[in-house]
């Protein structure tokens, strides 16, 4: 019976709580933060099996001497190439962000949802540098379903995009920052929690879209140099 009636006494104790949110920010997250964390997933995925595919085939030794017997020159034909992955990515992109635009309308007329887009299409231009690196690298068919998983699912496990960035360790972390997919995340975190745009409270959102932009530029240098590394040796 004490003990009952000492129990009964410390529930009985009340406490008011309050949560105190940061200036700049809205009581409560942005739900599209969900949906653009895994777009990380399905747009790297896509990106890389589409492009590599691609690649793959213009690679084969016949295909490459007709180019080289046709009256099309190595700049035509390169450029011509970007712009077929540049067309790709934004075709990409654009269906992804459109399905997630559709599915919340009312709640996406914001800013917010211009920042996410925004952060998604300079990842998307950062993933298509990455997926031509990965083509340039592999050799056959039969590694791009390996590759692109191992890419894919390691990068977002590691990023934040299946397991939230705050319940990561902090040594999976500082790995993780060596990944556009964490900066590309933590981005999106901010995002998702803005309510005032001024430069103030959106600088650490641009400088994320500026190292994910920088993987990608990093990507395509190494990309065109295994290029030219490869047609020198041959």
């Amino acid at each position: 019976e004490s003990i009952a009636e000492a129990v009964a006494k410390d529930l009985s104790l009340t406490a008011e709580v309050k949560f105190s949110v940061p200036e700049g920010s809205a009581s409560e997250e942005n739900a599209s933060v969900y949906f653009f964390n895994y777009l990380a997933y399905s747009l790297l995925s896509v990106l890389i099996l589409g492009i590599s595919s691609v690649m793959i085939v213009l690679k084969d030794a016949e295909i490459q001497k007709r180019h080289h017997a046709s009256p099309i020159t190595r700049d035509s034909l390169t450029s011509q190439m970007f712009g077929a992955m540049a067309l790709f990515t934004v075709a990409t992109w654009s269906i992804m962000v459109a399905a997630c635009f559709l599915l919340s309308f009312k709640n996406n007329l914001n800013a917010n949802f211009l920042l996410f887009m925004l952060n998604s299409f300079v990842f998307a231009l950062a993933s298509t540098g990455i997926s031509f690196l990965i083509a340039n690298l592999i050799t056959g068919r039969n590694a791009i379903s390996a590759v692109n998983n191992i890419v894919t699912m390691g990068s977002c496990f590691l990023g934040g995009v299946f397991v939230p960035q705050a319940m990561l360790g902090p040594t999976v972390l500082q790995f993780a920052r060596l990944l556009p997919t964490y900066w590309y995340v933590k981005a999106n975190t901010v995002i998702g929690s803005l309510s005032s745009f001024s430069s103030s409270y959106t600088g650490e959102v641009y400088r994320s879209m500026a190292i994910v932009a920088a993987f990608g530029v990093a990507a395509f240098g190494a990309s065109i140099l295994l290029g030219r590394r490869r047609i020198q040796s041959a």
